[in-house]
């Protein structure tokens, strides 16, 4: 299992906000599911991001990270969330925006 140190404001963030817990959550399942936890940053830079920044940033970062991960961060979305996955693929992560 990873443990990532995050701030209470981040802390906030994931309570609050389900679209951007999972978003991230994708996002970090992609990028590490093949590193051992044992050698896993304690810090990802994509945080901050995520969880603070502009919804046309987080749609371009989701967007980049999908498309190198051949679908899987739409699709984690899909299963978590039950989301529309070719909405998804075509650039609306966001139900509200």
């Amino acid at each position: 299992m990873f443990t990532f140190v995050i701030t209470a404001d981040q802390l906030a963030v994931l309570e609050a906000d389900e679209e951007r817990y999972y978003f991230l959550f994708a996002i970090l399942h992609r990028r590490y599911q093949m590193q051992s936890p044992a050698f896993a940053p304690k810090t990802d830079r994509h945080f901050d991001l995520v969880l603070f920044g502009a919804v046309a940033e987080v749609e371009r970062l989701l967007n980049l990270e999908d498309a190198e991960g051949h679908g899987a961060v739409s699709n984690l979305i899909r299963i978590t969330m039950g989301r529309d996955q070719q909405r998804m693929r075509n650039g609306n992560w966001f139900l509200n925006q």
